[in-house]
């Protein structure tokens, strides 16, 4: 619930921002607004980070989800560009296929999905230290 109210949070400065551009606001509305959803902001973020979910679980939570909403992304685009003729029907098989690998893997085997990308990051961290 706290990342959903620092996601509106978020946009709702966003949309202040954008009004602010417009120019054709209130200033001091717009300034009482961004004082308001910052400190909705703020928070929201304090509340975050006063939860009691340890910092591996919330890594691998957000992880997960982050990893499952780009490839989810991938999938619609890859759809776009099939309907409009882009792509080939098995070049479209085949990284659909890919993308729908990746998304059982997130599903089912998060920390070894997690362990496998990460580890060559690890590795090329290690041959550079002495």
């Amino acid at each position: 619930m706290q990342r959903m109210r620092l996601t509106l949070a978020q946009m709702g400065l966003q949309e202040i921002d954008r009004l602010r551009h417009e120019g054709v606001r209130d200033p001091q509305a717009l300034d009482a607004l961004t004082t308001h959803y910052s400190q909705e902001s703020k928070d929201a973020k304090d509340r975050l980070s006063n939860l009691d979910i340890a910092d591996e679980d919330r890594f691998r939570t957000d992880f997960s989800r982050l990893y499952r909403r780009l490839l989810t992304m991938q999938k619609q685009r890859l759809l776009d560009a099939r309907q409009e003729s882009l792509i080939g029907y098995e070049n479209f098989e085949r990284l659909t296929a890919d993308i729908d690998a990746g998304l059982l893997e997130v599903e089912t085997n998060a920390d070894g999905l997690i362990e496998r990308l990460l580890l060559p990051e690890q590795e090329r961290l290690e041959k550079k230290a002495p």
